[in-house]
């Protein structure tokens, strides 16, 4: 199963740079970097009447992937990233005193417009500050968790299949689920310069998902009589605090390098000839 997860990630992140490969073709000027950093999410009911009897709490998670980013006009920036996350849900069912936890992976691809201003940390060190905002798609791998009921704990593990021809007790059959979500980033940052063109960047983002899990009995666990006591018909926020690090290039300064040292080397090919 996790070679299956790795091969997946690989091929999207193939399928990734394959997409934005023409930008580093005719684009003068990108920056290429790998980023990381932990989050918090929570579940929101799309139903009213779930807050009846539910109760949604706070999972910890996190998220590391790569990005690129192309300069624009004005202090502007385009950005493409592309990570792996871990996110979940703790839902509480109040009167009976059920607790689902519960963890589930993401492949999250995020494309941001990115408005950066200008200040110095010291007399020569000149920083930014930005603000970002842009849509973000998140591709549901798989998931797993517990169910407590007035003390014991029933581990599961999710599959998406509608009708399983044999069913397990440890398992929860996810129906009709959403495993493509959509979502809306917005984020603040400080970005501060290290060595020669590399950058170091902190950054807390807000994700607002819009897209539900699933239906209101979308899972099914067999040792329980769980849809009746639980929703998917809600959707993730996430509150993330990452940390990345970049390197930029100039096609065209380093163009210019090597027309210097060609014309250096001809120079010094005539001059032995002569």
């Amino acid at each position: 199963m996790v070679l299956v997860h790795i091969r997946r990630y690989t091929k999207l992140l193939v399928l990734f740079f394959a997409f934005f490969s023409p930008f580093f073709s005719y684009g003068q000027k990108y920056s290429i970097g790998v980023k990381a950093g932990p989050l918090i999410n929570w579940a929101r009911f799309g139903d009213p009447e779930a807050r009846e009897d539910l109760s949604s709490g706070v999972k910890l998670g996190y998220s590391a992937g790569v990005l690129v980013s192309f300069p624009l006009k004005h202090d502007f920036d385009f950005f493409a990233e592309a990570a792996y996350s871990q996110k979940g849900r703790r839902l509480k069912f109040e009167p009976e005193d059920w607790l689902n936890q519960a963890t589930y992976k993401f492949i999250d691809v995020t494309m941001l417009l990115r408005k950066s201003y200008t200040f110095r940390l010291e007399k020569n060190i000149p920083s930014q500050w930005y603000i970002n905002i842009g849509p973000e798609i998140s591709y549901w791998l798989s998931g797993k968790g517990y169910v407590t009921v007035e003390g014991p704990n029933y581990p599961y593990k999710m599959v998406f299949e509608d009708n399983p021809e044999t069913s397990s007790y440890t398992t929860m059959y996810m129906k009709d689920a959403n495993r493509f979500l959509f979502g809306l980033a917005l984020g603040v940052g400080f970005r501060a310069p290290l060595l020669r063109s590399q950058h170091l960047n902190t950054e807390i983002r807000f994700v607002s998902g819009h897209t539900y899990l699933g239906n209101k009995d979308s899972g099914r666990l067999a040792y329980l009589n769980y849809a009746e006591t639980d929703t998917y018909k809600m959707n993730l926020k996430v509150i993330n605090i990452n940390v990345s690090y970049t390197l930029d290039f100039d096609v065209q300064k380093s163009r210019k390098g090597k027309s210097t040292l060609d014309k250096k080397i001809k120079s010094s090919k005539h001059r032995r000839r002569r």
